[in-house]
């Protein structure tokens, strides 16, 4: 008796190719790339203004320490004294604010530093699709070619059968 035909196509790969990366998918087809250039020019601005302001805060410091300076050259030594207190915990307090902006800096460059070293994924992702689609198609391929050696192999014993009536 003859086999049915064997050129049915196997989809068994479908759900497991697709399985490995599904964020692959979403990440390939929709609009974040241009939200990652986006971002990536907002953080080289904001890394350029960073930088800006880092030099005007040293330059606005020596002014002040320029002005701190004359004001004790200018200033009667029992009006200095009254000051003092208050002066000291502006200090204090600016210190303080320099240091926390300095440490805030810092770990947001050490993040920008490392955010820029991180290619972009999208061309591996797409070449990982690209792979995955091969070896679906390659699965279908040995399956079909099992099913055709097997439609042979029954082909062969049925014609065996039919030259020994």
């Amino acid at each position: 008796m003859l086999c049915p035909s064997a050129h049915v196509r196997s989809n068994s790969l479908t759900h497991i190719a697709a399985a490995p990366w599904p964020w692959a998918d979403r990440l390939l087809h929709q609009p974040h790339h241009r939200q990652q250039e986006q971002d990536g020019k907002e953080l080289d601005a904001t890394a350029t203004q960073l930088a800006n302001r880092q030099d005007e805060s040293e330059q606005s410091r020596k002014k002040l320490i320029d002005l701190s300076r004359e004001f004790k050259k200018t200033t009667p030594e029992d009006l200095r004294k009254q000051v003092a207190p208050l002066l000291k915990s502006f200090q204090g307090e600016i210190d303080a604010l320099s240091k926390r902006s300095k440490e805030a800096e810092a770990a947001f460059l050490n993040v920008y530093k490392k955010i820029i070293d991180v290619p972009d994924p999208v061309p591996v992702l797409e070449l990982a699709q690209q792979l995955q689609l091969k070896l679906q198609r390659m699965h279908d391929i040995e399956t079909e070619n099992t099913k055709l050696r097997e439609t042979l192999e029954d082909y062969n014993k049925e014609f065996a059968e039919v030259k020994n009536q």
